[in-house]
């Protein structure tokens, strides 16, 4: 097929990963597909004739995959990090008063 075949837009204002990943999809289903630069992001085109098979299964891919891209975003540490900071403060402050009320006499 020639470029000028891929004229139905399945997918508009992603990014070139999910394009690129979306266009794997595509192709191991052999749906051929283009992937392009827009003002809005990424752009994915079939030929029409595929448009409903390709929408269905970029919707079943995502569908297969939502709780893996929830997975990545979400650390598994989140309050040890978000807190981090604040625990290494309340940890000087600590030091530095049992450093300065100590009396000069019972140090080592």
């Amino acid at each position: 097929m020639t470029e000028d075949n891929y004229t139905a837009t399945i997918e508009d204002g992603m990014t070139q990963d999910t394009a690129e990943t979306f266009a794997l999809v595509l192709s191991s289903a052999g749906i051929g597909c283009q992937i392009e630069q827009t003002n809005h992001g990424w752009r994915i085109k079939v030929a029409p004739q595929f448009i409903f098979e390709a929408q269905s299964l970029i919707e079943s891919y995502k569908v297969e995959n939502q709780s893996d891209e929830a997975d990545r975003d979400t650390p598994s540490w989140p309050i040890l990090r978000t807190f981090a900071g604040l625990w290494m403060a309340l940890v000087l402050v600590v030091i530095h008063l049992i450093v300065t009320h100590t009396d000069a006499t019972n140090v080592l």
